[in-house]
């Protein structure tokens, strides 16, 4: 497989860097549509790659019921 040239690197690390500002800002409009606050959802930049909050509450919710 060749290697890209720089300014191909440079040109797919800004397409990707663009898609992920687009979805970022994308869900804080969205929030402040709702008369949310981004934060007050419970959300920050990096659970766009991670699991759902719904996920990760129910699992909490069953770690807590396990405890107790």
């Amino acid at each position: 497989m060749a290697k890209l040239p720089l300014y191909q690197r440079l040109a797919v690390l800004a397409a990707f860097q663009t898609t992920v500002a687009v979805a970022y800002f994308s869900i804080i409009e969205r929030s402040r549509s709702r008369d949310g606050s981004f934060e007050r959802d419970g959300y920050n930049f990096w659970d766009m790659f991670g699991e759902p909050k719904h996920k990760r509450e129910h699992k909490k919710g069953i770690a807590e019921q396990h405890k107790g």
